[in-house]
């Protein structure tokens, strides 16, 4: 079963650790979309780490309006949901979010 997964959180190395537990499940093949950063207001830019990684592909997709919750969204994520073809796609974000909106409407195309 394809698999991809859409998180800013997953940018955070020690958050890996489930995509690797998930990508160690037979029959899964798991694509992580994160973002390059993730400049959360009031603190420091967190930059993407590569720490829990094995077992699958982490792919680093341009974000837009970076640190902006509600309204930031990943331009280049219908290009990759038409090379993964996932059977699930798992937006890790909140309903009302603009990247959910526009994920969304890449997964069904």
């Amino acid at each position: 079963m394809r698999v991809l997964i859409l998180s800013k959180a997953l940018a955070v190395g020690p958050y890996q650790r489930k995509a690797e537990e998930l990508a160690a499940l037979p029959d899964i093949d798991l694509t992580v979309a994160v973002p390059p950063s993730w400049r959360e207001p009031g603190a420091l830019e967190q930059k993407l780490e590569r720490r829990f990684v094995r077992g699958y592909r982490l792919a680093e997709l341009p974000i837009w309006f970076n640190g902006r919750h509600h309204e930031h969204f990943y331009p280049a994520i219908a290009r990759l949901v038409a090379t993964v073809r996932p059977d699930v796609f798992h937006i890790d974000e909140e309903s009302f979010n603009f990247a959910t909106f526009h994920a969304m409407r890449a997964g069904v195309q």
